[in-house]
């Protein structure tokens, strides 16, 4: 099979959970004889060597053996992150499924190349989509309300005009509309979570979800980790992107309330909002215990993790299975996270690691000043890690595989 993979952003300059997706599985179906292109969206500063044809800026380069079509624009509007029709996308689409011709196109997220599967479903070019957050459904991406309270759907849009009258009322309907069409017109859409796919399926009741779980890396990792005694400083990590509904804010205030000298939190990652970020470095100032390690690659992960005793993931939002998550379960590292459904399918209370109510920052702190007490649970945490059995990346990959064969036949 030839099969073009579509992605909103992706590696070197971007590096969260969906990137990785795509890029294990783009490897996996290489692996296995499968042609395979990535096309993603870049911003103008990515594309330094880049070909213009109009408003439209793409180049192509390699990145650990995977080919990439990388495009952007040369005036790039405020709607890029949720328009679903742009002119010059759709010339540039056209000519790139003329170049590529792929036998299928697998989209790992629809924002920024969603163009791109209109034009491909205009050309008969069959498709899969996998969904890993709520833009096709949301304007805002992660169903939060305009009133900063969680969102169950769009319910057709009335709830938007309810819940978020800031938002343009037309938009939202030619938004819902278009993405409807093409969500059921893919050949299979996919969802990593049960929850997620609940949340589109009472929202487009005709559509009909897969779900695979997310594969779970395997390698020669080594915990270099011994059991931790009263007393014994314990180590807490934070990875990923640094945006508000993240809730890494609701972590370092909890943390900072935490009377216990035996414990340290290593911050990784960074954002793209100054104002936030200021507010994460402020907290390493503040407290000796706080540590800014900043942005990692993928080669980091091991080591940030054989460090870990604990990972915590306090996303105010529906958070669906990030990658820090099934990173620390595929080393047996303890997880404190958010009581909603996209963490807690992977997650159980006291068996594998320990939730707290939705940004309760007061639960958190007990949570965390629990783990400072009596290091030894999250000894009987990993004891209980070693009995979890997820799928492998390979195995997700073969899923996707046999979903991609389907499709085209």
């Amino acid at each position: 099979m030839k099969i073009l993979y579509l992605i909103h952003q992706f590696y070197p300059y971007y590096f969260s959970g969906t990137e990785k997706f795509v890029f294990n599985m783009a490897t996996c179906m290489q692996k296995q004889g499968h042609k395979v292109t990535v096309a993603t969206f870049a911003f103008k500063e990515h594309l330094k060597n880049s070909e213009r044809d109009g408003n439209v800026l793409s180049e192509r380069y390699m990145y650990y053996g995977i080919p990439v079509v990388s495009f952007g624009y040369k005036q790039v509007g405020d709607d890029v992150h949720y328009k679903v029709k742009n002119e010059d996308l759709e010339k540039f689409a056209t000519r790139l499924l003329s170049d590529e011709k792929p036998d299928i196109i697998h989209a790992g997220h629809l924002m920024r190349v969603f163009d791109i599967l209109r034009v491909a479903k205009k050309r008969s070019i069959p498709y899969i989509v996998t969904l890993t957050d709520f833009w096709a459904i949301c304007l805002k991406t992660i169903l939060v309300n305009s009133e900063g309270e969680l969102c169950t759907g769009p319910k057709k849009g009335e709830a938007c005009l309810k819940n978020c009258p800031d938002l343009p009322k037309e938009l939202m309907q030619l938004r819902l509309k278009e993405t409807r069409e093409v969500l059921l017109g893919a050949k299979a859409v996919c969802s990593p979570t049960k929850f997620l796919a609940n949340i589109y399926v009472n929202e487009i009741p005709g559509l009909d979800i897969k779900v695979i779980a997310l594969g779970l890396r395997t390698g020669k990792f080594v915990p270099q980790r011994k059991n931790l005694e009263e007393g014994k400083c314990v180590t807490l990590i934070f990875g990923g992107t640094w945006l508000p509904h993240k809730g890494l804010h609701v972590l370092l205030e909890a943390f900072g309330n935490v009377k216990s000298q035996n414990m340290v939190l290593k911050v990784y990652g960074t954002g793209f909002d100054k104002e936030y970020n200021d507010l994460i470095y402020q907290s390493e100032k503040k407290d000796k215990r706080i540590q800014i390690k900043g942005v990692f690659c993928e080669t980091d992960i091991d080591a940030i993790f054989n460090e870990a005793d604990c990972s915590v993931i306090p996303s105010i939002w529906w958070e669906n299975s990030p990658y820090m998550l099934t990173e620390a379960l595929a080393r047996n590292v303890p997880v404190i996270v958010t009581d909603v459904d996209g963490l807690t399918e992977y997650v159980k209370d006291n068996f594998n690691g320990l939730t707290f109510s939705l940004g309760n920052t007061g639960e958190l702190q007990k949570v965390i000043e629990r783990v400072g007490e009596n290091p030894g649970i999250l000894d009987i945490l990993r004891e209980n890690l070693n009995k979890y059995v997820g799928q492998t990346v390979e195995e997700e990959a073969y899923a996707y595989e046999k979903c991609l064969r389907e499709a085209i036949a």
